[in-house]
């Protein structure tokens, strides 16, 4: 999904396709769910959280990248910053528009 800002919304986890679908569904996203089988994108990232017996998880967290490909900001707190999480996003958003 393309924001007004020009900004493209994914989200990510190490979940399954068929996770994603429901979880869409439910909460009526417009943006593409990519899988993250295996935990390799959530490694790079260093969010990969390895929990022995019960498999691969992810830190739910935020990453603004420029339209060159360059990570601007990451927001690590995503989960207790619920409330405000939405309005920095998209402050950040206006400033790299304004760059």
């Amino acid at each position: 999904m393309r924001t007004h800002s020009g900004a493209e919304i994914v989200g990510v986890s190490v979940d399954g396709m068929e996770k994603h679908l429901d979880f869409a569904k439910q909460y009526g996203l417009s943006f593409p769910l990519l899988s993250d089988n295996g935990g390799k994108v959530s490694a790079e990232y260093g969010t990969a959280l390895k929990i022995p017996f019960m498999g691969t998880f992810s830190n739910r967290q935020t990453y603004i990248i420029d339209p060159n490909g360059n990570l601007k900001w990451v927001f690590t707190d995503v989960q207790s910053r619920l409330a405000k999480h939405a309005d920095e996003v998209v402050d950040k958003l206006k400033e790299l528009t304004k760059a």
